[in-house]
């Protein structure tokens, strides 16, 4: 299909696309509150649970809207996903191996919705010897 019903159908997916982002960019504070709620624990189990299972609900509806979280623990530091923000050394794993992540990454099909904060490892230094 070529002219002007193409363009019109182009344009329709562009604009669906741009909603779809625009719903997205403003769920995240929501997800971020939420994962920095759980970060922070309870002292009452009930209330825990209640925020860990509306979490796993919200992950959930965001991946049926086409999100998906980047996975960034365990992986090698990449700078088109991941936006360092610390690092630490360690022997565990190699350097430029993501420890710890921050704040989750999300990218909605190809397009990179938000890198995802993470801590990245460094050598450690050995201790200098003494003589």
């Amino acid at each position: 299909m070529h002219g002007p019903e193409a363009d019109a159908g182009r344009r329709a997916v562009e604009d669906d696309v741009e909603r779809q982002r625009h719903a997205l960019d403003e769920a995240e504070p929501v997800l971020d509150s939420f994962e920095r709620a759980l970060a922070a624990g309870s002292t009452d189990p009930d209330f825990y649970e209640g925020m860990a299972a509306t979490h796993r609900q919200f992950i959930a509806a965001l991946r049926e809207a086409g999100a998906e979280p980047i996975e960034s623990v365990g992986r090698p530091f990449d700078p088109r996903l991941h936006e360092a923000v610390a690092t630490v050394p360690s022997n565990d794993v190699g350097p430029g191996t993501v420890v710890r992540e921050v704040r989750s990454g999300w990218r909605l099909g190809d397009e990179l919705l938000r890198p995802a904060q993470v801590v990245v490892a460094t050598p450690r230094k050995a201790a200098a010897s003494w003589r």
